[in-house]
């Protein structure tokens, strides 16, 4: 039962991760054909409404269209397609920790000794607050999991920090992956925190980096291929481990060896 929703939930997430990715390639290759339609005038203008004065412009300037066509293409696309892609990543990731402590809630048990006021107080509030004892474990493993993804993002791999049983397997085996993950990450962050626009933090995070405060990042074709590639891969190796380790089970078919194959060719350590 384990593997069989947590294989489901893989192709639910690959699903919208391969449409994310669509979406940007469609538009990348058709809104060149738009500004050419348009400049020809095989195309017309379009009504929209001011955010601000609430004025609708029934035939937008052409000009601006053209910002619009190259704003799209240049910058929002590719921060969107990334942004979202780290989104269901981390969503799929939480899905999976969710399983885990539906199935083994003793791996909720926190490592520390003590538990702050605040700690007592939301536990207690959860209890209160629950119906029976199913709905007060689903409250303490969504609290436990909204905190997992909060620092350094890849202590999830590392430092197994949803106790999924990795212990050092990511790092032992996927340090350039990991490097890279942690990039992506820090790209989303200054895009969804700062305009886009590198700040001390991710200088300070992401050794080597060119870039110096207050420009602006550049996402290529490229990049956002190579990024969804390694979400999806580490994902697949993510679901994988845990089937292996937790559960004991491995995947269901030969199709996902080989694609797991097919990402530790590029990163499996040497």
């Amino acid at each position: 039962q384990a593997r069989r929703d947590l294989v489901s939930r893989y192709k639910e997430y690959l699903g919208i991760l391969s449409g994310i990715y669509e979406d940007y390639c469609f538009q990348q290759h058709f809104l060149p054909y738009l500004h050419s339609k348009i400049k020809t005038g095989e195309l017309h203008s379009f009504k929209i409404k001011s955010i601000v004065t609430k004025k609708t412009f029934n035939n937008y300037r052409t000009d601006w269209i053209y910002g619009i066509i190259s704003r799209q293409k240049d910058i929002s696309l590719a921060e969107h397609t990334l942004t979202k892609a780290v989104g269901i990543t981390e969503n799929f990731l939480q899905q999976i920790a969710s399983r885990v402590y539906y199935d083994y809630p003793d791996l909720m048990n926190s490592n520390h000794n003590t538990v702050d006021t605040q700690q007592q107080e939301k536990l207690l509030n959860i209890i209160l607050q629950s119906a029976d004892k199913k709905e007060i474990l689903s409250k303490i493993a969504e609290e436990k999991i909204r905190g997992i993804f909060y620092g350094d993002p890849t202590d999830f791999f590392t430092k197994d920090k949803a106790k999924l049983g990795f212990k050092n397997y990511f790092k032992d085996h996927y340090d350039l992956a990991i490097k890279e993950y942690k990039t992506i990450i820090a790209y989303r962050n200054i895009i969804m925190h700062n305009n886009g626009r590198v700040d001390n933090k991710f200088i300070r995070e992401i050794n080597g980096t060119t870039y110096k405060k207050g420009q602006k990042i550049r996402i290529s074709p490229q990049y956002i291929f190579d990024s969804l590639f390694l979400l999806n891969g580490l994902s697949l190796i993510t679901l994988n481990s845990v089937l292996n380790n937790r559960y004991k089970l491995p995947l269901i078919t030969l199709k996902y060896t080989k694609r797991i194959q097919i990402f530790e060719n590029e990163y499996l350590n040497k």
